[in-house]
């Protein structure tokens, strides 16, 4: 009997595979195979006999599963954005977020975005490589150092090491490799030769699959159609194998892709390559020091641990008001102005050649231009600082642009508990009156936006109590601020 090779034995994500011997069923040298894949002890990829509970293996044909993996290798290693701008907390919900953006466009327009989100899950599914075979979908989707892995039963789905996932699937498409290396049939034959060469449009395409920009795009934002040139001005070494760690320059042209126009591109890569390396040594051990997020909470979760950790670690008492300017200064982060006509808020960098340091937004369309906006901007920066450095954001940041969706719901969650903790927020409505004399005490208390403050209040235990009434006055007293800033205020 063939042996089962088992891939992945001691991750969180593990695959089972035994070839069969030909037959008269399997006449064909094609890579029949029995195979079933889990990730954390939840089955994915299995078969359910109606006399057996338990999860059996699938069988069937490796050939082409190893065909599609070679061609979309390139994708998976650095494909990060979704090529439309939405940011969806994992694929599951894609659709849902785009169904949203085509209300009001156009229907050929519709039907131009509905083909790449088509031809992007056709690189990010892999339960699309089998032909003839259904099975759930199994989506690998990089998020810098992560990979985020989604199936319908995992939920929201799985962030694993990205180094991790390259390891198995390399060693499965060699496992695959190996047992059709001497067959003759077409498909097999081409499948091999496939992924042999399964790298050479990565080294010939580096730059348009990291940054999400087409050729074009690319001229126009470094000025040069050469591409040894385009390479020197995302300051990269000419070769480019293996694979290199995209960088601050490169991760700040991708996440703002989609909202800035070529011009505004460069002058804000531009700015970051004025922004020199700077050694934040006390950033770094506060870093090191902080939490590891539990992967089973929501991201709102891990932001509230982080902000409580971080105040105790500071000794800054709750009832006392967070400044994370001066936070920043005092770990040694630059926080320069920029003013850029978009509606991105800052871009963070913290690469290899530039920073630890935030470039904050002062144009009328950021939330950073005010100076509540600009604490709260700053706040989000720090939750970044401590634990997306080297986890989904190794590099860079833009609030505002393409960034991964959990690592940003975390971001805001922690810079609103950072800068009021909700049980200050429920401690002020108890003793206070009236709901708006305890919003307008906070609000004066804690330095921070009504939007902040409306959140906190909801966010806090006592928000499920308050009465219609007081939640229809909230609501009302966070617009005033609104209103009052567009009429000129």
């Amino acid at each position: 009997m063939a042996e089962t090779i088992r891939l992945g034995a001691n991750s969180s994500l593990h695959m089972e595979i035994r070839f069969l011997p030909l037959d008269k069923s399997r006449p064909e040298r094609l890579g029949w195979a029995e195979f079933q894949l889990a990730v954390q002890e939840t089955p994915v990829w299995y078969a359910q006999d109606a006399n057996d509970p338990e999860p059996g293996p699938v069988t069937w044909t490796m050939v082409d599963f190893l065909d599609g993996l070679a061609r979309i290798w390139p994708w998976l290693l650095v494909e990060e954005s979704y090529p439309i701008p939405i940011m969806p907390e994992h694929p599951g919900r894609m659709m849902a977020e785009a169904q949203r953006r085509w209300e009001d466009q156009a229907q050929h327009l519709v039907e131009s975005e509905e083909e790449l989100l088509f031809d992007f899950r056709h690189r990010h599914d892999l339960s699309l490589l089998f032909r003839g075979l259904f099975l759930p979908p199994l989506w690998l989707l990089r998020e810098g150092n992560d990979t985020l892995v989604w199936s319908p039963d995992l939920g929201r789905g799985v962030r694993l090491p990205m180094d991790c996932i390259c390891q198995l699937f390399t060693r499965l498409g060699d496992v695959i490799c190996d047992e059709l290396a001497t067959s003759q049939e077409a498909r097999a034959v081409q499948a091999v030769d496939r992924w042999h060469r399964r790298c050479q449009a990565l080294n010939k395409s580096y730059l348009q699959l990291v940054t999400g920009l087409d050729g074009e795009e690319l001229e126009q934002l470094t000025g040069s159609a050469d591409r040894e040139r385009q390479t020197e001005y995302f300051e990269l070494e000419k070769q480019l194998e293996p694979v290199p760690q995209a960088n601050e320059l490169l991760l700040a042209a991708r996440m703002s892709a989609n909202y800035l126009p070529p011009t505004e591109q460069r002058r804000l890569l531009g700015e970051i390559k004025l922004i020199p390396s700077v050694a934040t040594p006390q950033l770094d051990n506060c870093a090191e020091r902080a939490p590891a997020p539990s992967s089973q909470s929501e991201a709102h979760e891990q932001g509230y641990q982080l902000a409580l950790w971080l105040r105790e670690a500071l000794d800054l008492k709750h009832e006392e008001p967070a400044f994370p300017e001066q936070l920043l200064q005092q770990w040694g982060v630059p926080v320069k102005d920029i003013e850029i006509d978009a509606g991105l808020d800052a871009v963070a960098v913290w690469g290899v050649r530039h920073g630890p340091a935030v470039l904050i937004n002062t144009s009328e369309s950021s939330r950073a231009s005010t100076q509540n906006g600009r604490r709260t901007t700053l706040a989000h920066e720090i939750c970044h600082l401590l634990i997306d450095r080297s986890r989904s954001l190794p590099a860079a940041e833009v609030l505002g642009g393409q960034a991964p969706r959990f690592a940003e719901k975390r971001a805001n969650a922690f810079a609103a508990e950072w800068l009021l903790p909700r049980s200050q927020a429920a401690q002020a409505c108890r003793a206070a009156n009236d709901i708006i004399e305890a919003a307008n005490r906070l609000e004066t208390q804690f330095l921070i936006s009504r939007e902040v403050v409306y959140h906190q209040i909801n966010n806090s235990d006592i928000g499920a109590s308050l009465t219609h009434p007081e939640r229809k006055r909230l609501e009302t007293w966070k617009m005033e601020i609104l209103a009052w800033a567009r009429a000129g205020g």
